[in-house]
């Protein structure tokens, strides 16, 4: 009788031990899958094909899971630090309270997707957005090729740039960018020549049937930086030393987001037509000085953002003299965010891109510190930092992106 009581207990341990090792990752996997799930029709939405559309109401349970899932995972996690804590409720609050101001799809989702992510090996969603956005790319283009899809081409100054089933061209090239962006941070120093040959092989891709400039230039200079570290990582390793950035150089990479979204903001702000030096500036820019100084002009700056109605060429077959006199969008992120998420909402961007910078450099990972930088730098002129389907790195400030503990921190418990 004591034999088969003793056993009973054995096996309730073991049957909690197990509830106990296995349900957080079950909680890891659904919150993956809907990562996923968001992620596609995220896509979905960048890509021509429009027809059917998905039903509110499975948007709505895609949502409620996603509230269910994260709440389960923050009911389960243990040992939260006061700044965790304080970036927890900064991002739920803020991109919530912005939600309900503008409505913006996906915004509430990136909010509780960001906040799940806590502790979570941000490997892990790095991989599942190179599984389901690359995946969904490399159908596109092929459907867009074979006609299933409509391929979108435009012209500018004579060059001829395709959209391969994406809704703008520009769009399309931010795809690869971020991609590749994305499969550089889990190659990090790791990564090989050959492979830096297809980042420049891809840039030259999207220059010759794209003409999407900024991003071209995002993908030679992301490629450079990894070749010229993976250079000075070998001769330091040859002196037998570890190498490191210098201080300067790791701190202005840190604010490289703040910095870029001051220059574009005061460029857009002071512009002039009647400075030749700034018509010269926005020409290069593709008109976004000017067309941000209207913004400054026709729109009120709200702590959480408005809803601004934007007219562009995405996803247009036809560009007419009516659509070119209504045209109005505001291509850099950080000028869109201001107008239409708030100055508070940017305030938080660039305060948790920094917080997430100064994660990677105090863990030495240079590589990944240089694919944040020029991250910010493509969002500069494009808008997609706040669009998940494009920007993985909006998950990161939570997620544990090191695999060892940042040295000499403390970790406060709650």
């Amino acid at each position: 009788m004591k034999n088969t009581i003793a056993a009973l207990r054995r096996a309730g341990r073991t049957a909690l031990s197990w509830t106990d090792t296995h349900l957080d990752a079950v909680l890891d996997y659904a919150y993956l899958l809907l990562f996923g799930v968001i992620l596609l029709i995220a896509f979905r939405g960048t890509t021509t094909f429009v027809e059917p559309e998905i039903p509110y109401a499975a948007l709505q349970r895609i949502r409620l899971l996603l509230v269910l899932v994260v709440g389960a995972k923050l009911a389960r996690s243990r040992d939260w630090t006061l700044r965790e804590l304080l970036i927890a409720v900064l991002i739920v609050g803020t991109l919530v309270r912005s939600w309900q101001r503008v409505g913006r799809l996906w915004v509430l989702e990136a909010a509780l997707l960001a906040v799940g992510a806590r502790g979570m090996d941000f490997r892990k969603l790095v991989r599942a957005y190179l599984c389901v956005t690359g995946t969904a790319l490399l159908v596109t283009v092929v459907l867009a090729l074979t006609g299933v899809f409509e391929n979108l081409v435009y012209f500018r100054e004579g060059h001829r740039r395709i959209s391969f089933g994406i809704i703008y061209p520009t769009d399309f090239a931010a795809h690869v960018f971020f991609l590749t962006a994305a499969y550089a941070w889990l190659r990090e120093k790791h990564i090989r020549w050959w492979e830096l040959g297809v980042v420049l092989a891809l840039g030259a891709f999207c220059l010759v049937f794209c003409d999407a400039r900024n991003s071209v230039l995002c993908l030679v200079l992301l490629a450079a930086g990894l070749a010229l570290l993976r250079l000075l990582r070998t001769r330091a390793a040859k002196r037998g030393g570890e190498f490191a950035l210098p201080g300067w150089i790791g701190g202005l990479l840190c604010a490289s987001a703040p910095i870029l979204a001051v220059i574009i903001l005061l460029l857009t702000k002071l512009y002039s037509g009647e400075n030749a030096g700034m018509v010269l500036l926005d020409r290069l820019f593709s008109q976004r000085l000017s067309i941000g100084h209207n913004a400054f002009d026709w729109l009120p700056i709200y702590l959480f953002g408005n809803d601004v109605y934007m007219t562009g060429w995405g996803g247009v077959s036809e560009i007419t003299e009516d659509l070119i006199a209504r045209f109005f969008f505001l291509d850099s992120s950080y000028v869109n965010i201001l107008f239409c998420f708030g100055a508070v909402t940017l305030v938080l961007v660039l305060a948790l891109f920094v917080y997430s910078a100064v994660r990677e450099k105090r863990s030495g990972a240079w590589e990944r510190l240089w694919i944040l930088a020029v991250a910010a730098l493509q969002c500069m002129m494009e808008h997609h930092l706040m669009e998940l389907t494009y920007n993985v790195f909006l998950l990161l400030p939570l997620a544990a992106s090191t695999d060892a503990p940042l040295a000499g921190e403390t970790r406060q418990r709650l």
